[in-house]
């Protein structure tokens, strides 16, 4: 919203997106965006999940992204109509310190897992051993603030929990009403002769609504409270009543996190995490954060290739256009040459450092522009530096 704020400061039509907001006004601003009336959209990274906007010529990542994957994904939402695009990536070392910090945060450990546990079992009234199917609308900041946890802890070991099969997370999106009988037909038709002001409301939901039997069936509470002419406030009590008497099992319409247990709680000591969710997880999380600082930090090599090579492609070109190829067009040399002088250059230089003399005498057979030029483009591009004497040697990487 502060990002969206400033660049409406500077005559920028731009809007903002996140989760926080209801789902009305989710709606009309991914609208307005999707329609050019939003010239920038600053958003999480959820938004634009399955849309379609061919035209958008760039994306601006603010903060950096955990992995290859995610950039990949993230960027490649510009240019789908094959025009000149940009993706770029903001950052300096404390957002590199920051991308460390939440890897590792990402990963709590067994024993804050089984504290989070119990405490969202208390929170939400749930017994020992039962609990098994039970939806709760549930917000992590109330649960936080209940229990003085750390928010992003909290989260992740929610998510591990999720990833065991304990609970299940539903983000904060629209999701309609839906319902399911849970009686067979006999039973059904005998509360119907029992219970003659309910009478109306199975008949009218089992002409409208096919499968009630066998699985959840979504449908508005709006148009239902209309076929019965009754009101929506009614028409809610009424099946809370029949939710409540396990005629029916029943989920009003929500916009709102919501979280259910599936399996029945357990004692605390007993909340079983394996490893393939946990330490596995967070070598390979590791692991892909590494390759994703590598990408930052190459000057040397096409961001395409990297990238492609990441995912296991082979026999790659360079795209020519990213900044690092640009770079390179400069030197005004095709690619073969270019990287024979590397070669070179690197094989002279792999024993000790020297002058730009010589290194020329070692290479009497590259023009003296060319081998200029690349020494340049390698200095620039972190390849090598010169020492207090103006000696080049490679730059030592950590």
């Amino acid at each position: 919203q502060e990002i969206a704020q400033e660049l409406q400061r500077h005559g920028i039509r731009a809007g903002y997106y996140h989760a926080g907001l209801d789902h009305t006004a989710r709606q009309e601003k991914q609208t307005a965006w999707m329609e050019g009336k939003l010239r920038v959209i600053v958003a999480t990274n959820a938004f634009g999940m399955g849309i379609d906007k061919p035209d958008v010529r760039s994306v601006i990542h603010m903060d950096l992204p955990d992995n290859p994957e995610s950039y990949y994904q993230e960027a490649g939402r510009a240019g789908r109509d094959e025009k000149l695009c940009y993706g770029v990536i903001l950052y300096n070392e404390d957002d590199v310190f920051d991308l460390e910090r939440k890897v590792q945060q990402a990963y709590p450990d067994r024993t804050f897992i089984r504290r989070v546990y119990a405490a969202l079992s208390n929170y939400l009234q749930v017994p020992i051993g039962l609990g098994q199917g039970q939806s709760f609308t549930f917000e992590v900041s109330a649960f936080c603030q209940r229990y003085t946890f750390e928010p992003i802890p909290t989260l992740h070991a929610l998510q591990v929990l999720e990833l065991a099969e304990y609970i299940g997370i539903q983000d904060a999106i629209y999701l309609p009403a839906r319902i399911r009988i849970l009686v067979n037909p006999m039973n059904l038709y005998r509360f119907q002769v029992e219970q003659p002001s309910y009478d109306t409301l199975i008949k009218v939901l089992l002409r409208s609504y096919s499968g009630l039997f066998d699985d959840y069936v979504r449908f508005s509470e709006k148009e239902l409270a209309k076929r019965t002419e009754t009101n929506s406030e009614t028409l809610r009590k009424q099946l809370i009543y029949l939710r409540q008497i396990e005629l029916i099992d029943y989920h009003p319409a929500t916009d709102e996190p919501s979280l259910t247990f599936l399996e029945p709680r357990v004692p605390e000591a007993e909340v079983r995490i394996p490893s393939a969710i946990l330490e596995d997880r967070k070598t390979r999380a590791i692991e892909r954060m590494k390759a994703m600082l590598r990408f930052l930090n190459d000057r040397h090599q096409c961001r395409s290739v990297l990238l492609l090579s990441y995912f296991g492609e082979k026999d790659l070109k360079r795209c020519g256009i990213c900044d690092v190829c640009r770079e390179r067009n400069k030197l005004e040399m095709n690619d073969l040459e270019v990287e024979e002088i590397m070669i070179r250059i690197g094989s002279i230089l792999s024993e000790h450092p020297l002058h730009i003399q010589e290194i020329a005498e070692k290479t009497k057979n590259i023009p003296s522009d060319k081998l200029q030029a690349v020494l340049r483009w390698m200095i620039d591009t972190g390849e090598l530096k010169t020492d207090a004497i103006g000696r080049f040697m490679f730059l030592q990487k950590e």
